[in-house]
């Protein structure tokens, strides 16, 4: 008996039931009461064991219940038999053996009767058939106990037969309670078996959704531990792996910045400016350019976050796109470096035209109608000049930044009387308000040409009787440029596109403004260079301000030696 119930222990401890193969239910089903009917047995060894043994009642429920016994161990329950159901044969044939077993210890060993409450339970917890179940519980008690009283000889009169009624009452009770509980079991396994099934549908759509982009994707928790990671970007990361280390952290991976020009810093990335660093963080950011990899074989990626937020609202990680933007650098690199070839090829003899030209239209004896088409010649040659020398800067802006101390004052003032000729033939005002002296840290080459095509873009858009003013004061930390105008002004979506390379608004191609929308594009590079930052407000009909702010003297900015 004591290696019986030890395996039992070892069998039901390990995990619940519900998670047991269906053999196993099966046999943990039937032992409880294989259990108390050899109790049952030892009992009657004790109390009256020449009756008992030799009642038939007795005896064949008992050895009907050991037949049951071994029923539930030798059938491939769940194997062959893949129905569940068949094993509800099982506490069927039980409700009769425990029948047998009460009729024939009635007087003997009272309750026996409650024998039944076992198979009851057991069809009651199957979860099938609730309505039989609770049918059964009710009407197998009663037949029970009332032919324990027939078979005694006491009749069947009313107060013989309502006497044992509690125990069939009971027993019905338990019945409907555990019914009504394994329902609700049932219920619950239903909506997680269904919110299951939804979880992992919609986790393959994820996986399939997060590999059908042609982005890297990567998902971290608090603490850094990666809770997501698509393929694309799991290929993407052995770029950055060092050759010696296999499994690097974050701090070890190949990471390094750019400068100005995209192009690869030599030094590796600091700790807390790493992406997926900064965005367990908690930080948010977009376009953060960055190379991987080694010397000679490294990779351009654009990095972008966004915090997640749990229930209160705190930080619970991150999800990080990384973007292959290596083939766009290089396209770059070349569309630059084919810009600052074509210019410099092209800008050498056109100089040579306008030489030729300008020596053409000072013949005296020049007829006036050639002196018109010479003219003409001579302003769309230097147009096309203009534009050379644009495309020239463009290529050559983040390449040749020399910075030196400087008077801005003095360097402003020179673009506004270069400006002032052309101002007044426009009908234009031009005024300015500088102070005496400001000096910075900047290159006065390129601050001159921040100033030239600021002005010369107000004076464009402007028209006769309007007034530019050009501005200048100094801040804690930054110097201040404004170029106020009076002209046509812009709309909202103008002012999305204005820094836009080659891009010109409807009003300017309509009004035949000259120009080949590199101005701005290019002014915002040279600001850029300086560390500093462009800003412009407008509206349709009021005019335009342009204002620009460059650091005075910034730690990244150093004089050469």
């Amino acid at each position: 008996m004591s290696q019986l119930l030890s395996r039992v222990r070892n069998l039901v401890r390990t995990r619940p039931i519900h998670h047991f193969s269906l053999r196993k239910k099966v046999v943990l089903s039937q032992l409880p009461l294989t259990l108390a009917t050899l109790l049952s047995c030892l009992l009657a060894l004790a109390v009256d064991p020449d009756r008992l043994f030799k009642d038939p009642f007795f005896a064949s429920g008992v050895a009907s219940v050991a037949a049951i016994t071994v029923l539930s161990w030798v059938v491939p329950w769940g194997g062959e038999l893949r129905d569940p159901r068949w094993h509800l044969v099982l506490p069927a044939l039980n409700l009769f053996a425990v029948m047998l077993i009460g009729i024939g210890t009635f007087g003997v060993l009272n309750g026996m009767s409650l024998f039944l409450a076992f198979p009851v339970f057991w069809l009651a917890w199957s979860g099938y058939f609730p309505r039989t179940t609770l049918a059964i519980a009710l009407v197998f008690p009663l037949a029970a106990i009332w032919l324990q009283v027939w078979h005694s000889g006491r009749g069947l009169t009313p107060i013989n037969l309502m006497r044992p009624m509690m125990i069939p009452i009971v027993i019905f009770a338990l019945a409907v309670t555990t019914v009504l509980i394994e329902a609700g079991r049932m219920s619950k396994d239903r909506e997680l078996g269904a919110a299951l099934d939804s979880s992992r549908q919609q986790a393959a759509l994820l996986d399939a959704v997060l590999n059908a982009v042609s982005v890297g994707v990567v998902v971290v928790d608090r603490d850094g531990n990666d809770m997501l990671m698509n393929e694309l970007q799991r290929q993407q990361h052995r770029s950055g792996i060092p050759q010696d280390n296999p499994d690097p952290t974050e701090a070890q991976m190949l990471l390094f910045g750019s400068d100005e020009a995209g192009r690869p810093l030599p030094d590796p990335l600091p700790a807390d400016q790493r992406p997926v660093r900064r965005a367990i963080l908690g930080q948010e950011f977009s376009n953060q350019l960055f190379w991987a990899g080694e010397t000679g074989r490294q990779r351009a990626f654009n990095a972008s976050a966004r915090s997640l937020r749990d229930s209160q609202g705190e930080h619970s990680g991150s999800v990080v796109i990384f973007n292959d933007v290596s083939d766009v650098m290089d396209a770059l690199n070349t569309k630059d470096a084919f810009l600052s070839s074509v210019s410099h090829e092209l800008r050498t003899p056109l100089t040579s035209i306008i030489g030729y030209l300008e020596l053409v239209a000072d013949d005296p004896e020049l007829p006036a109608a050639a002196a018109g088409h010479l003219a003409v010649a001579t302003r769309n040659s230097n147009r096309l000049l203009h534009l050379v020398n644009d495309l020239l800067t463009s290529a050559s802006v983040l390449r040749e930044i020399r910075f030196t101390d400087m008077d801005l004052s003095e360097t402003v003032l020179a673009s506004i009387e270069s400006a002032r000729p052309h101002a007044a033939v426009a009908g234009i005002e031009l005024v300015s308000e500088l102070p005496a002296m400001l000096v910075a840290l900047a290159d006065p080459l390129r601050v001159a040409q921040i100033a030239d095509n600021l002005i010369s873009n107000a004076l464009k858009y402007t028209c006769s009787g309007g007034t530019v003013t050009v501005s200048l004061e100094a801040g804690p930390e930054q110097a201040v440029l404004r170029v106020r105008d009076t002209g046509r002004g812009m709309n909202p979506d103008e002012l999305a596109l204005l820094f836009t390379r080659f891009y010109r608004t409807d009003s300017a191609r309509r009004a035949a403004v000259p120009g080949a929308g590199l101005g701005l594009s290019i002014t915002r590079e040279l600001v850029a260079a300086h560390h500093g930052q462009i800003e412009v407000a407008s509206a349709p009909g009021v005019g335009s301000t342009f204002t620009v702010h460059l650091p005075l003297r910034s730690a990244e900015l150093t004089v050469p030696a």
